[in-house]
């Protein structure tokens, strides 16, 4: 995923959990960015979008997903169809 794309994941997210985002200072704000980046530069785009939106749309949790339940709900779409 490019630094351009992880920009829209974070902005879907600062769209849902604005209060995560509102006291953050610019550093904050940078070093989530490249955490984020970092952490899913080996995906597509396509995937994590998917997965967050999942976690937005499927979760009764009030909190914003961190980086390891994204990657869970990723990894299940890979493994949907594999048989046990």
């Amino acid at each position: 995923m490019t630094k351009k794309e992880t920009l829209n994941i974070i902005n879907v997210l600062m769209s849902y959990y604005p209060d995560v985002f509102k006291d953050m200072s610019d550093e904050q704000t940078k070093t989530f960015i490249e955490i984020w980046h970092k952490s899913f530069d080996d995906n597509k785009y396509n995937e994590v979008q998917s997965a967050v939106m999942d976690f937005i749309q499927n979760t009764t949790e009030q909190f914003m997903p961190k980086v390891g339940q994204i990657k869970q709900i990723i990894n299940s779409y890979r493994f949907a169809n594999v048989p046990n």
